[in-house]
């Protein structure tokens, strides 16, 4: 009997919890309170049988193992539930985009509906902020490589940062008068620098065809990143990024 009610309350554990946690695309707050119940009377239900079956020592061990395990399965089904990974809805209304592209620059009220889709995936939302930003400041064709970008996150996962595209962007937005935006991609791009830098050196040990002069533009990019951290901002040196964008590849 009590090998039974111990095996119900395992069951319990790690058998309902998931079901608990698991999530639609929209669910609001009162349906994500509702989806606790069953977790919460899971840890009630097996407290209590293990408190009638085994000693008190044991019984506080299992209580803090099995809310430590609904805590942490709760964590991994709740940082998921934003994410738009493989979501053929998002592809579906980037694809539109596109096509909308083609024949005339992409407004704001095109882009309303991948908002929609996109919001809760905090990664995509990155993409989406600057594709925004662009077509309000009458940059949409450089909105098209974010969304771009966001594409592939999308059938991917990929979220690389491309050192070439957000040089061109400092660019941009200093040409807007937005310092603080173009200093905090500065900083941006000084982070992902090495790793850009890295994966770019394994991609060419695959590719060496496409990577020919990637040491000459890997010591472009470097130079480049050191004198915009520094804000000398000139037209020759953006001349230069422009150079290191048209044969930067990510």
């Amino acid at each position: 009997m009590k090998k039974m009610l111990l095996s119900l309350f395992l069951f319990a554990a790690l058998f309902v919890f998931p079901f608990t946690f698991a999530h639609g695309d929209e669910v609001s707050i009162q349906e994500k309170a509702i989806q606790f119940l069953p977790m919460i009377i899971a840890i009630l239900v097996g407290a209590f049988i293990v408190y009638k079956v085994v000693k008190k020592l044991l019984f506080v061990t299992f209580a803090a193992l099995f809310i430590i395990i609904g805590i942490l399965i709760a964590g991994y089904y709740y940082s998921g539930s934003g994410n738009v990974v493989n979501d053929q809805n998002a592809l579906d209304s980037i694809l539109e985009l596109q096509k909308i592209s083609s024949e005339k620059n992409i407004t704001l009220e095109d882009i309303t509906q991948l908002k929609e889709l996109i919001k809760n995936d905090e990664i995509a939302h990155s993409y989406y902020d600057e594709m925004e930003w662009l077509i309000e400041n009458g940059e949409p064709e450089h909105s098209l490589h974010s969304l771009a970008f966001l594409k592939t996150y999308i059938k991917t996962g990929d979220s690389t940062f491309c050192i070439p595209h957000e040089l061109e962007h400092v660019e941009i937005y200093l040409k807007h008068n937005q310092t603080e935006r173009a200093m905090n991609t500065i900083s941006e791009i000084k982070e992902n620098l090495k790793p850009w830098i890295e994966k770019s050196e394994n991609a060419r040990k695959q590719f060496p065809q496409y990577y020919k002069n990637f040491d000459t533009l890997k010591n472009e990019t470097i130079s480049v990143v050191e004198l915009l951290s520094a804000k000398n901002f000139t037209p020759e040196l953006f001349e230069r990024v422009k150079i290191v964008e048209e044969n930067g590849i990510c």
